[in-house]
């Protein structure tokens, strides 16, 4: 709500300061697509620039957001040379739910003879275009009580635009599992704990973060694989 109020707020620095914090509401971020959307349509070349940016974090609102982006594209005005360049990171930071802008960007490589923006136009369609759902596959491992190891989380269709990130969905009843959910890796630490022999489990998911930013969908992550370990 504080951050709705600032968008509206009559001094520039105020909606500036305000744009800015918009990536931290996170899937929240499209309460507030209306009042950004406004200031992009408006006079200062700083806020449009900056409404671009808070832009990409909507997904959730990608039915109103998509369309002003892909306008974008086209846009030629010498006071704002960089907007085509916004548009596309915004594109490519909402990914596959900026789906529908894949015509326009289509339409833009038709028609451009600049290879650097090519270049960027194709990366963006790459980001765009739905990636197949990642899937987890279920793994049997040998620990001794008391001690710790790695456990690598096997996954399958990713390809080289994916970036995979993993979670611990159900903790194990005899031991502690750690995934770092911020890092792209696809490995979990875990450890027995002392005085136990016998089977144990954990359950983790997968998502591609090029698709589904912070894993925010839980449709779009896969369905949950068992890791089990003989103690």
């Amino acid at each position: 709500a504080a951050i709705a109020a600032a968008l509206k707020d009559p001094d520039n620095q105020v909606q500036r300061r305000a744009l800015q914090l918009v990536e931290h509401l996170g899937p929240m971020a499209g309460a507030v697509a209306d009042a950004v959307l406004a200031l992009h349509g408006g006079q200062d070349n700083v806020l449009t620039r900056s409404s671009i940016i808070a832009l990409g974090d909507m997904a959730s609102a990608a039915d109103r957001v998509v369309p002003v982006l892909a306008a974008d594209l086209d846009k030629t005005d010498p006071q704002k040379p960089d907007l085509q360049f916004l548009a596309m990171a915004a594109l490519r930071k909402m990914g596959p739910s900026a789906k529908d802008a894949i015509p326009a960007l289509q339409s833009k490589v038709a028609k451009s003879e600049n290879p650097d923006i090519n270049r960027l136009l194709a990366d963006t369609l790459l980001h765009l275009k739905p990636a197949l759902p990642l899937k987890g596959a279920d793994t049997n491992v040998v620990c001794t009580e008391g001690t710790s190891i790695r456990v690598e989380l096997p996954v399958s269709n990713a390809d080289s635009n994916t970036i995979v990130k993993t979670i611990v969905v159900d903790q194990p009843a005899h031991g502690q599992v750690s995934i770092d959910p911020w890092r792209a890796t696809r490995i979990a630490d875990y450890h027995a704990y002392l005085g136990y022999a016998g089977k144990d489990t954990f359950t983790w998911k997968a998502w591609n973060d090029v698709a589904n930013p912070g894993g925010q969908d839980e449709n779009l992550k896969s369905p949950k694989a068992t890791v089990t370990i003989e103690i």
